[in-house]
């Protein structure tokens, strides 16, 4: 129960609501919480929350306060709210529809991780291009008629963290130049097919410093290190071609099927068939 006083420090700015992921239904037993408002309206009261929050404008408009600086969201427009910072929806257009997708911390750090990233800059929110707009309120929409599976929303995060990579919102882990370098061309599906044996070589370093350096800066091993940048390549044939599993298996350089389907089923939450069947699934209608 919210009381008088609470009510109206509320009002005055002053008093905000923590949201902890543990506390939120929606957040049980996942890593993500995905909500598309269809019109609802979002609320005006200053909250902020242990987890990362992604906003994301489908249609209308909204006047957005985050941090203490005002963002008037437009159609296509998307918003970070950091772990800790203050934020309201001060008003909203009529049938507004915006996407929130909120992320647990601990998932973003993976991501971090794997991309060499440190964190985001405390930024505005930034647009999409028109191109990217039509492919990611198509995927949005899927996924809010699907509903909570796991691989979907792993995916669509994964597509908002690559825009704002673009933004030039991420900021840079402090690593070593010549290792910086060497990951950037470790993303490449020839030289992730190839392996660790391909890490080791264009990196320069013994196997045992290569180790040293992937635990520090990611907290992984190696093989773990290219095996997540393997799914990422799995991931877009799986869904993006009608090539057969057992090439897909081969292509991104796993010699084991059995391997692959286990990585693909602990990475997406599901088989690769059910992974292909689900992107290519229509929208339901109401």
């Amino acid at each position: 129960m919210v009381s008088f006083k609470q009510k109206l420090l509320r009002k005055r700015g002053i008093f905000t609501d923590i949201l902890e992921a543990e506390n939120i239904r929606g957040f049980a037993g996942t890593e993500y919480y995905f909500q598309k408002t269809e019109g609802k309206t979002l609320s005006d009261c200053i909250h902020s929350h242990t987890f990362f929050e992604f906003v994301y404008v489908l249609s209308g408009a909204c006047l957005h306060v985050k941090n203490g600086r005002r963002e008037s969201l437009q159609p296509g427009d998307l918003s970070v709210i950091l772990p800790g910072q203050p934020h309201c929806f001060l008003s909203q257009k009529a049938r507004t529809d915006i996407m929130a997708m909120s992320v647990r911390a601990e998932e973003v750090r993976r991501f971090f991780a794997l991309y060499g990233l440190c964190g985001f800059k405390d930024s505005p929110a930034f647009s999409l291009t028109a191109a990217k707009k039509e492919v990611f309120d198509e995927q949005c929409g899927r996924t809010a008629a699907i509903g909570e599976d796991a691989a979907h929303l792993r995916m669509l995060f994964n597509q908002m963290f690559l825009f704002c990579v673009q933004a030039g919102i991420a900021e840079k882990e402090s690593l070593p130049f010549a290792f910086s370098a060497m990951l950037d061309r470790m993303q490449s599906l020839e030289l992730c097919a190839e392996g660790v044996e391909a890490f080791v070589r264009i990196s320069g370093y013994s196997h045992s410093q290569l180790c040293r350096l992937t635990k520090k800066y990611f907290d992984m091993t190696p093989t773990e290190y290219v095996n997540r940048l393997r799914m990422n390549h799995a991931y877009r044939l799986i869904v993006g071609t009608d090539a057969d599993y057992a090439a897909i298996c081969q292509t991104v350089g796993f010699e084991s099927t059995s391997y692959f389907s286990k990585l693909v089923k602990e990475t997406f939450g599901c088989s690769a068939a059910r992974l292909r069947k689900k992107a290519k699934e229509p929208h339901k209608t109401v």
